[in-house]
């Protein structure tokens, strides 16, 4: 049975509960704020993640929550499709009202933990995804974590869930944060990116996580910005050499930075793949290239 399959039916079974006069699915808007971190595997999102779960102020469920875009995905479907439009039964308040409910009955289920003022959760939606989202959980936000492209790719082809995969894969999977960086630009006062290699600089990592949690409406907490200080790498990896808790921030800056040279191994025709299918999100980000002619061009720049 496909994935697909299953998430239509469940479109059509929440239709149809919403059309008996017995269910008790809530109209009003959430009063809790939502806050969804997105970002491209291998970026670090499982340290800041695990991180801003222990704010005191945070309910999450400690697990990437990727269910929440394949509900909203086949919600959003359901409700713009003409033929199940006309089907519905409802109005539309209703029927983002029944999703809001299905998200929070699964990800959030615990009633005393629910009264914390931010619901978390780690996701990996597509523009339509966010979209709908929004729409249903009015007064949420996105912080979208972003990484040097060579960083992550060099991570990926580490990493052994990924192995299968080929080298364009990788670098195609990488830019897809383009997209997620234009849904930010129109959506300004939801959005908030936030780099990797904050976590990782002494001078910044603290002013960093907090100008993040004040814009998520959240207190300063040294707990998250402590966890992400003292991990051992950048978990479920355990890459780091033995002595890594025993590095300062400089020397865990340094180490960090070492991990970008790892493109030296690639070939003539990866490094080629990654200036034609990365470069242009690159320099959007500032990242600089350190080989072929887009090198030559920011060293006469």
């Amino acid at each position: 049975m496909s994935k697909n399959w299953r998430f239509a039916e469940l479109g059509i079974l929440l239709n149809d509960s919403m059309n008996s006069p017995t269910h008790a699915y809530s109209h009003t808007a959430p009063t809790q704020n939502y806050l969804f971190q997105i970002a491209v595997g291998r970026s670090g999102s499982t340290i800041l993640r695990r991180s801003i779960g222990l704010h005191p102020d945070v309910y999450y469920n400690g697990k990437e929550n990727n269910l929440i875009q394949d509900v909203a995905e086949v919600a959003n479907r359901n409700c713009t499709r003409p033929s199940r439009v006309v089907a519905m039964g409802v109005d539309q308040v209703a029927y983002d009202a029944a999703f809001r409910q299905l998200i929070c009955s699964l990800i959030w289920p615990d009633d005393a933990l629910a009264q914390k003022p931010v619901h978390f959760a780690a996701i990996n939606p597509t523009e339509s995804n966010l979209d709908y989202l929004s729409q249903i959980f009015p007064n949420s936000k996105v912080v979208c974590l972003v990484r040097n492209g060579i960083e992550v790719i060099c991570s990926r082809l580490k990493f052994d869930s990924f192995a299968h995969l080929g080298f364009r894969s990788h670098c195609e999977t990488w830019v897809r944060s383009a997209a997620m960086l234009d849904w930010g630009q129109r959506n300004q006062g939801q959005f908030f990116m936030f780099r990797h290699e904050w976590c990782y600089d002494p001078e910044l990592v603290e002013r960093k996580i907090n100008e993040m949690l004040q814009w998520a409406g959240l207190p300063a907490s040294s707990a998250v910005v402590d966890n992400i200080r003292n991990v051992n790498d950048c978990m479920p990896t355990t890459q780091a050499p033995k002595e890594f808790t025993a590095m300062n921030d400089l020397e865990k800056r340094d180490y960090f930075r070492a991990k970008g040279e790892r493109w030296r191994n690639w070939t003539e025709e990866e490094r080629h793949d990654f200036i034609q299918i990365c470069g242009g999100l690159m320099e959007r980000l500032g990242y600089a290239i350190p080989f072929g002619a887009q090198r030559d061009r920011q060293r006469v720049a």
